[in-house]
């Protein structure tokens, strides 16, 4: 499937981040222009979906339009050019945090308490829009019982994963779990946290 420009948006007071519907080449800053600001810096996302553009002189509630051209996709075929609007409007960030079966990627809200079973906790940065933000970013993971494989992990366009792994307990008990950014390129993502809690019950013979 061919990827076409799909929209833009201000992803900080710096950066402006511009999709994809599909995957693309590695472009440079000669395959883009946004009137009335310098663009400095050009980064493709790990999925290959979106480029973030640094630039200067944004004005807050200010609409600016991003050109595209000479953009080739992952398969070597050439993305028509185009033009997306955006408004360069004040942003906030949340951290949404979900708990998922390892195996299934289902959602649960309890595991036994045998310290083996295991759960994954899921992190994904988003803005007050829905956007999921991906600035390069480290989260660390931490609980009230039970441990998790790794204390901090870094951000995959915008998602950072952990595996839990619960304690032997004789009666129910419930880990408070905390991710918070720690560091970022994105200076208004860091102290953002999340807090989530999951349940461990003990196996019934």
């Amino acid at each position: 499937v061919k990827a076409e420009l799909k929209d833009a948006y201000k992803s900080n007071e710096t950066q402006v981040q511009v999709n994809f519907t599909n995957k693309i080449a590695v472009p440079t800053k000669d395959n883009f222009s946004i009137e009335g600001l310098t663009i400095s810096g050009v980064k493709i996302t790990d999925d290959q979906k979106s480029v973030i553009l640094t630039v200067a002189g944004m004005e807050l509630d200010k609409t600016y339009t991003v050109a595209v051209k000479n953009i080739v996709d992952a398969n070597g075929k050439a993305v028509a050019d185009g033009k997306v609007d955006f408004v360069a409007r004040k942003i906030t960030y949340k951290a949404d945090m979900d708990i998922v079966d390892v195996k299934t990627g289902k959602s649960i809200t309890e595991i036994k308490s045998d310290g083996k079973e295991t759960a994954k906790f899921v992190v994904t940065l988003k803005d007050d829009a829905g956007n999921v933000i991906k600035d390069n970013a480290e989260i660390r993971f931490t609980t009230t019982a039970g441990n998790f494989a790794e204390t901090k992990v870094a951000a995959q366009s915008g998602v950072a994963s952990n595996v839990f792994t619960s304690e032997i307990s004789t009666a129910p008990k419930d880990a408070l779990i905390t991710a918070t950014v720690v560091a970022s390129d994105n200076k208004d993502l860091i102290n953002l946290d999340t807090k989530r809690t999951l349940r461990m019950s003990p196996v019934i013979d």
